[in-house]
């Protein structure tokens, strides 16, 4: 498939959508949501890797952000963050692994300065689950024989 490349011994498939699957602007706080990827998420996918960026007009002095996490499994080191830089108006944005709950879902929320808060989140990859891709592997073990001269 074009733009499609799967790679089982790492376990990544990258998809390269050239949209986003969710964005909005003008927000202020947004408690803990969920968002869908079915129809998206092929069925050996158990993490989504998305290019996240935010911003927000009023930042400076305050912690602004986005957060993503597995739903149900909202804790520290379990959740990840996106910050809004502490400029106004300059957008932050980094890669985020966010492991996939039931129905190919996972959570977000936002905090913001006020209505200011605009954020932007493209699918660019997937994690696959080893024990559904494992069967497509090649059942040969392969060697390699070195020679130092």
């Amino acid at each position: 498939m074009v733009g499609t490349e799967q790679e089982y011994g790492g376990l990544v498939q990258v998809d390269l959508q050239s949209a986003a699957i969710l964005s909005d602007t003008g927000l202020d706080d947004v408690s803990w949501n969920l968002l869908s990827l079915a129809g998206y998420a092929p069925k050996e996918a158990a993490a989504a890797i998305l290019d996240v960026a935010v911003n927000d007009a009023g930042s400076a002095g305050q912690d602004c952000y986005m957060a993503f996490a597995t739903p149900g499994i909202i804790q520290a080191g379990k959740t990840q963050y996106v910050y809004a830089l502490a400029v106004n108006d300059r957008i932050g944005s980094r890669l985020v692994i966010v492991e996939l709950g039931d129905d190919d879902k996972f959570a977000y929320m936002i905090e913001a300065s006020g209505a200011v808060f605009d954020y932007y989140i493209k699918l660019v990859g997937w994690i696959l689950d080893p024990s559904v891709t494992k069967p497509s592997m090649p059942s040969e073990d392969l060697k390699a024989t070195f020679v130092v001269a």
